[in-house]
């Protein structure tokens, strides 16, 4: 509680105080009394008035002569006249503030003590009564400023690191803002906490190093109680606390009191500093390991990947990778390979044959034949879309490479000479056709699905199966939902299914706009089917690859997996080896936000193979630095027993075809 400090006149009656003489106060004195402010005649405390017939209560004042110089008058009121009597005269020498007045009788003494304007600094005048000469004789001055003590104090209370102590001091203070800059003082007080937590944490003491800093928030002011709040590094910058500290030591400071929460099983306080660490800075590399960290205690597994795959990459891109904690790669299956790091992947064939590469509707490699000359064959296929209304055209080719890796061949074949069509139909209700027909147009089969209105926005993607077709579409914007349909050879609705991005996402509880976006349909052994794509909830949000199994014949979801790889991916492609395990393929790269976000932006793409047990849980994400290429488009099962598999993928200074031999460990 602040107190008041006052200026005290002191007299020491030399004479017994009824022997003395007074007369009613006249001429200018009378004046003062008649038209002064009533602080002017600060009542004199605990004075015994009993020696002084009829006199009640007594009180002083002065006048001022000269700039701080005073004649003083000690005043006795009685109660029958408003004329107050002249006891005793005397001179003041000093600053005085009759305002923030004070007067008191102690030890034989009068004390008339001053508080100077906003501010603790205060002036006394002590005093005894000399009743023979009617004066108040001066015995001493006092001056001091408690706010000036106080500070000395702190500076050395933060010396010692008593944190705690310090804030206490200060928040006692008269007009602190008066006797410090409250940003500069905030700056010294976390530089002096963050030296004392980290002097804990280097004997494991966690406890004390987050009560160091939790001791802040009866001081500070911000988020929590804990730190002063700043929108972004722009905000930060154009402060006044950028004056006293730069934003990578604030930012440090609050990873590190992060860091000693988390240690504490604090993990809601710590999430909620270490997402305004990276709102600031999102390149702070040990940051996204915290905040990790924090997302696995907390059971957040899926957001926890995604920011340790960050930092994975970036302490890769620093050349730091030796420097990871083995928990990074333990939890997210991640490993990093490069083409001159590793023989695992070569280039088996680049084909200088224009095939039209197109980054939503690429070659796809469907199967694998050995040839009597020692040399394979590779079938490609693409179902692209050809016209406004849904007509697919059934495109395979034949690529022939030696056992060298040489191209031999590479020609157009025809599959088959059916078409088929899919297109919305509008009206009243939209509905869903889908018409099978020769390559002279006539009609073999038609398939309708009823819709709402809008909900067959698009132009339908019809990927053929061993037997069948299979049919995705999505809605309108603001919907979150990819509807996938299996028709027999005959145009038979075998089942109706789908898939929601909240479902895949693990967010049932929160809204979004954006609908899976399925890139690949395999079948398996067994008959179902495996789809792989990218999901998110808003245009601005990171993508995450993800792979599910749908039961070959009603359509339910079996399993799922999503990953978000380096921050952001997308699952180009995905098969079933002969071993039961799961292999996707696709591309990866951080997810970065642009000033002024409408659609999120990619960083450096990197590929990427994703290995999975039968039953879909991530056994290891490999992502791939090559100088050829930033994404695979598909990939295919070579030679089972040894591990090696086909990956197509594009040059990405050329567009043209790539084909690379790998072995992958997929019996994990």
């Amino acid at each position: 509680m602040k107190g008041c400090f006052v200026l005290v006149l002191l007299v020491t009656a030399s004479v017994s105080l009824s022997d003395v003489g007074y007369q009613p106060i006249a001429g200018d004195l009378l004046h003062h009394w008649n038209t002064s402010s009533p602080t002017c005649f600060p009542w004199v405390r605990s004075f015994d008035t009993g020696g002084l017939d009829g006199v009640s209560k007594v009180c002083i004042t002065g006048i001022e002569v000269e700039r701080d110089s005073l004649d003083l008058y000690l005043f006795g009121v009685t109660s029958s006249t408003e004329v107050p009597l002249l006891l005793a005269t005397g001179g003041y020498r000093g600053e005085f503030n009759f305002a923030k007045s004070y007067a008191i009788y102690e030890n034989d003494e009068f004390c008339l003590s001053f508080q100077m304007p906003f501010s603790a600094r205060y002036s006394e005048g002590y005093y005894r009564w000399d009743a023979d000469s009617n004066s108040l004789v001066l015995t001493r001055y006092v001056t001091g400023d408690p706010s000036v003590e106080s500070i000395e104090t702190v500076d050395s209370l933060l010396a010692e690191g008593e944190i705690a102590e310090a804030i206490f001091v200060l928040n006692n203070m008269f007009y602190p803002d008066n006797y410090y800059n409250r940003e500069e003082m905030i700056v010294r007080l976390l530089r002096s906490a963050n030296r004392v937590a980290l002097q804990a944490g280097e004997i494991s003491d966690f406890q004390k190093a987050a009560e160091v800093f939790q001791s802040l928030s009866s001081f500070l002011c911000g988020a929590g109680g804990s730190y002063p709040i700043f929108n972004d590094s722009l905000d930060f910058f154009s402060s006044e606390f950028y004056s006293y500290m730069e934003l990578d030591e604030f930012v440090m400071i609050m990873n590190n009191h992060a860091f000693f929460l988390e240690k504490t099983g604090v993990l809601d306080e710590s999430l909620a500093i270490l997402r305004n660490v990276l709102v600031l800075d999102s390149f702070r590399t040990v940051a996204y390991l915290n905040i990790a960290d924090v997302l696995w205690a907390a059971g957040d597994r899926a957001e926890a990947v995604e920011h340790y795959t960050t930092y994975l990459w970036m302490m890769s891109d620093n050349g730091l990778y030796d420097q990871i904690p083995a928990r990074v790669h333990e939890r997210t299956l991640l490993e990093i390979v490069s083409s001159s790091g590793s023989s695992a992947i070569s280039v088996l064939s680049e084909i200088s044959y224009s095939i039209e590469m197109q980054s939503y509707d690429p070659a796809r490699i469907d199967s694998c034949l050995f040839l009597s000359s020692g040399g394979i064959r590779v079938l490609l296929s693409r179902y692209s879309l050809s016209t406004s209304f849904g007509s697919f055209d059934d495109n395979l080719w034949a690529v022939d490479i030696d056992s060298n890796g040489n191209l031999v061949s590479f020609e157009e074949v025809l599959r088959d000479n059916r078409t088929v069509l899919g297109f919305p139909q509008f009206g009243e209700s939209e509905d869903l056709m889908l018409v099978a027909c020769t390559e002279l147009g006539d009609t073999l089969w038609t398939c309708t699905f009823e819709g709402q209105p809008l909900e067959w926005f698009h132009s339908p993607d019809v990927s053929v199966m061993s037997e069948g077709y299979i049919v995705n579409d999505s809605p309108d914007c603001f919907a979150t939902t990819t509807y996938i349909h299996r028709v027999s050879n005959d145009g038979d609705v075998l089942f109706n299914s789908s898939l929601d991005t909240q479902f895949l996402l693990d967010k049932q509880d929160m809204e979004g706009e954006i609908y899976p976006g399925v890139n690949s349909f395999r079948e398996t052994v067994s008959g179902d089917i495996l789809v792989g794509g990218s999901v998110s909830l808003w245009l601005n949000s990171p993508k995450a690859g993800f792979v599910c199994l749908l039961d070959g014949e009603t359509g339910d979801v079996l399993w799922k997996m999503t990953h978000f790889g380096l921050g952001s991916a997308r699952v180009h492609d995905v098969i079933e080896t002969s071993s039961g395990s799961i292999v996707a393929v696709g591309v990866s790269g951080r997810h970065l936000w642009p000033p002024d976000p409408k659609t999120g932006l990619w960083g450096a793409t990197r590929p990427f193979i994703a290995v999975l047990n039968g039953v879909g849980e991530l056994q290891q994400l490999i992502v791939c630095d090559l100088e050829h290429t930033g994404k695979f488009i598909s990939i295919a099962e070579w030679g089972p027993m040894e591990n090696q598999f086909l990956i197509a993928c594009v040059n990405t200074a050329s567009s043209e075809l790539v084909l690379l031999k790998t072995v992958i460990q997929v019996d994990l």
